[in-house]
């Protein structure tokens, strides 16, 4: 989450349309909102699924996660006077589109996962049918970006089309992960495919920056996605004890973990305001030099996060309030 907003502080304040806005923000973009499905998919995961888990699920999520982003992603595109038919419309739907995507993957997932039980296949009959979709889907993300009218139609525009395609295989990848935990953990937690890893995305990274026109790139995007899992997971693994609740980094971040949504719901309406820093010396300041970008723009992140659990706080006051906004639920004892 806190790489989501990191993102947003250096698109806002430079972007002039661009999605890939500096060279260490596009390293940061290249695994950011993957690992984001990863995880999702990791903690969504289920091995029996019935009727009641089904609906109390979609219920939920339709509560606490799709309704909460069409009212506060109305209330800001009324707020930055945008028009209201881009958040229907639009598959960026202003920057609100990564929740109203998790929430079709989810259902998506869910009834696959019901069917599956329903006819009885054996874990690896549902292991090879999860690869077998997300081989689907990563060969339709490969020709979407050959195929304008995909990206650009009606129809994908308003359901999303382009983000379902390219996340639900990552999504699958988090659910595949926790199905077979301790293989994913000993192949995951080797030194060997760690340090490989990280040598193949180095050198992906490489590539995108020497030719922005090399082919294949889609296929590109998803092993750097991978591979970005892989050391993310590689790292935290490695410094579990320093990452542990006990310790004040760890309560910090599993604080701001258990309070994603209003974060992210929320951190628009400041990341929007620095748009009027633009006619300063930060831009050139941040483009020029990556350290600089690291240092002022992770600051800025934090403070903006700060900033949304602050107003999480104080809506929590007004519980109705708050219910419909960031969500139908309790956030204490929440899972």
């Amino acid at each position: 989450m806190i790489l989501v907003v990191y993102h947003h502080v250096v698109y806002y304040l430079l972007s002039n349309g661009a999605e890939e806005v500096t060279s260490f923000d596009s390293i940061i973009m290249s695994f950011r909102m993957p690992l984001f499905f990863f995880i999702s998919g990791l903690m969504a995961c289920r091995l029996l699924v019935d009727s009641s888990w089904l609906r109390e699920k979609c219920r939920r999520r339709l509560l606490e996660q799709f309704l909460p982003t069409v009212v506060v992603g109305a209330l800001y595109v009324l707020f930055i006077h945008h028009d209201l038919r881009n958040l229907l419309f639009d598959s960026a739907r202003e920057g609100y589109w990564f929740t109203i995507t998790l929430f079709e993957v989810f259902v998506c997932y869910a009834v696959l996962s019901y069917v599956l039980d329903r006819l009885k296949l054996s874990t690896s009959d549902k292991t090879l049918f999860f690869v077998g979709i997300m081989f689907l889907m990563c060969l339709c993300f490969v020709l979407s970006l050959t195929s304008r009218p995909f990206a650009t139609s009606s129809f994908s525009q308003v359901f999303g089309l382009y983000q379902f395609v390219k996340f639900l295989p990552l999504f699958l990848l988090g659910v595949l992960a926790r199905m077979h935990f301790p293989r994913f953990l000993a192949v995951v937690g080797s030194d060997i495919v760690a340090s490989l890893a990280l040598l193949l995305f180095i050198v992906l990274c490489v590539l995108r920056q020497v030719r922005s026109d090399m082919p294949f790139v889609g296929a590109m995007q998803i092993l750097q996605a991978i591979l970005g899992i892989v050391m993310v997971y590689k790292v935290f693994y490695s410094y579990r004890d320093f990452f542990h609740a006990d310790r004040m980094v760890g309560r910090c971040l599993s604080y701001v973990g258990r309070h994603t949504l209003p974060i992210y719901l929320l951190h628009f309406f400041f990341v929007s305001g620095l748009m009027g820093l633009r006619s300063t010396n930060l831009p050139s300041l941040i483009s020029d030099n990556w350290s600089f970008e690291l240092v002022f723009v992770l600051l800025c992140s934090l403070l903006i996060v700060g900033a949304t659990l602050l107003v999480d706080k104080f809506l929590g006051v007004f519980p109705l309030l708050h219910s419909i906004m960031l969500g139908w639920k309790t956030r204490k004892g929440s899972k």
